[in-house]
């Protein structure tokens, strides 16, 4: 159950799914970067991430060196988290409001599948430095509920991502090695 955060510049960012109308095209389908729309017999791709206006070209960067990890979070991101305790951090609110703008990045910092037995979400392949490491989670936990939205059911994990934006607090429910976990976290 994919869905991505689609600005179509009258209503501002909502998120759809395939089969969602989009201005006059439907989503068709969606990869881990795009996402496809039709109109009629015509269909075209969007990026994600990218923004609707033209942006100057960029300079090449090196490629990152073998063993490095590319998706790593940025030092100044990083120093917007405070690790309380193993299950208490302090998020500052405008981390939030820059990762809602990227989603892209952060998707691709792990796998989220759904999880067969017991519902939730499990993760795997969380790499370090990366968001979710920083934050506490580690690879094989499984997402039950954030703030008590049950994440094996798209519409209410839609709804929890919906509230991120404005919530002051997030407690989600893990279980991890066959243990149920809370982590808290604080948004200031």
């Amino acid at each position: 159950w994919s869905f991505a955060s689609i600005d179509d510049g009258k209503e501002g960012a909502r998120l759809r799914r395939v089969g969602d109308e989009v201005g006059t095209h439907t989503v068709q389908a969606m990869g881990w970067d795009r996402v496809w729309l039709t109109e009629g017999s015509k269909r075209c791709q969007m990026k994600l991430g990218e923004q609707g206006t033209a942006s100057p070209p960029k300079t090449a960067t090196p490629a990152p060196r073998r063993g490095s990890n590319r998706f790593a979070l940025k030092p100044e991101l990083a120093a917007k988290i405070t690790k309380v305790s193993d299950d208490e951090y302090n998020i500052e609110r405008s981390l939030v409001d820059e990762l809602l703008q990227d989603q892209a990045s952060l998707m691709r910092s792990a796998r989220v599948a759904p999880n067969k037995d017991g519902g939730g979400v499990r993760l795997s392949r969380i790499r370090p430095g990366t968001l979710l490491d920083h934050l506490g989670l580690k690879t094989g936990d499984t997402l039950q509920t954030i703030n008590g939205f049950d994440l094996s059911d798209p519409q209410k994990a839609l709804e929890a991502y919906g509230r991120l934006r404005t919530a002051s607090n997030l407690e989600v429910s893990v279980v991890r090695g066959g243990s149920p976990k809370t982590i808290r976290f604080n948004i200031q």
